[in-house]
This record gives structure tokens, sequence and C-alpha cells, in this order.
């Protein structure tokens, strides 16, 4: 995948695992491995063009021209938006509305806005967006709570879970800023993954089992 926010969202995974190990053992096999990722990594750009491609879009920015990147888009969000600001256009009606209003140049595979709170904005206009927004902030906030529980804290098993939910919780949040990880079902599915995985923890507590 070109995708760069995927790219640095594994690279923080890479870093964050370094950072909260305190094996020394763990340690030294975690530089090694990345000594050899990173002859790896040079290696596949040397010779996949597709990793070739990413790390010329990290560097250049390339693929951000007026029609095949964002811009675009949010400011076509925007524009619907101010038309429509409290009703919206209807959930998942963007790509479509899009096609008709803003013709791009007869490419005829449907597109999102890139950004899910900017498209929120034109489909479901200001108190839509606000609410989907509160459900994201209020998940990884109880998931969070959650975590500074001390049975949690001292079950290994359990912290790997929440540890897991949040890191599927934040991707999400951030992701959506630049993708369109509530309008693909493959993405959209990790998502409420994590959030099960945090109300099924919750859920057990309550039930007072340990």
């Amino acid at each position: 995948s070109g995708k760069r926010m995927f790219s640095f969202l594994a690279i923080i995974a890479y870093v964050l695992i370094y950072m909260i190990s305190n094996n020394k053992e763990k340690l030294k096999k975690f530089i090694k491995l990345t000594f050899i990722l990173i002859i790896g990594v040079f290696m596949a750009y040397l010779l996949v063009p597709q990793v070739r491609m990413l790390a010329e879009r990290i560097v250049f920015y390339f693929g951000d021209t007026t029609y095949n990147g964002r811009s675009f888009f949010w400011d076509a969000s925007i524009d619907i938006y101010k038309e429509n600001k409290f009703s919206g256009i209807g959930m998942g009606c963007f790509s479509r509305y899009f096609d008709v209003y803003y013709h791009r140049l007869g490419n005829m595979e449907a597109y999102d806005a890139h950004n899910i709170y900017i498209q929120l904005l034109a489909e479901v206009g200001i108190i839509g967006t606000i609410l989907f927004i509160l459900f994201f902030l209020n998940n990884l906030k109880n998931t969070l709570k959650l975590l500074k529980r001390k049975e949690v804290r001292n079950s290994k098993i359990q912290m790997y879970v929440l540890c897991y939910s949040i890191y599927l919780q934040v991707w999400f949040i951030l992701y959506g800023m630049t993708g369109n990880p509530l309008y693909g079902a493959n993405q959209t599915f990790f998502y409420f993954s994590a959030v099960a995985m945090s109300l099924a923890l919750c859920n057990y507590k309550k039930q007072g089992s340990d």
C-alpha cells in the first residue's frame, strides 16, 4: 500500500513496543530486528516499486494534486455543508452527490472525502457530526478509564486486550483526518472490534469475575 498514515502508524506501534518493554534480552532482540528491518526496507526501496512510491510520497508529498488529492474533496465537502448545515445530504451520499455536482472528469469510481469529519459535516450536518465525534471520544475515554483499574493492570491478558483496543481507536480517530476509515467496511470492522473488546471487558468486570 502507498498509504502514508498506515506506514507511520506501523512505525509508531513498533517504537511503542520498545518503550514499554523492560526486558533487556527483548531489547537486544529488538535492536537486532530493527537493524535487519532497516536493511530490508532499503532493499525493498531498490527492488519494489510500491515501496519506492511510498517513500517518494512521504519525501516529496506526491499524489496530492487538485483532482486526485484531498484538497478538492475537502473544498467540496465544506461547500456542501454550507448549503446543508443542519440536516446534511444524507449518510453515505457524498460520493453520489459529488459525481452529480462536481464531475470528477469522467472517473466513475466512488470516492469519499478522505476526512471522515468533513464528510460527516456534509452528510449529517453539524449536529450529527458532533454526535459521531462524542461517540468516538466517549468510547476512548471509557477504555482509558478501564485501563487505570488496578485489577486490570495486574492481568497481562486484559492489559494486552485494552492496549490493542486503545491503539485501534486512536488509529481510527487520527486516520479519520486524512482517510476514510468510517466508510470502508474492512477498516470500520477493526474500529468496532476495538470498541467491542473494551465493552466486553467492562461487562466482564461488572459481573464480578476475575
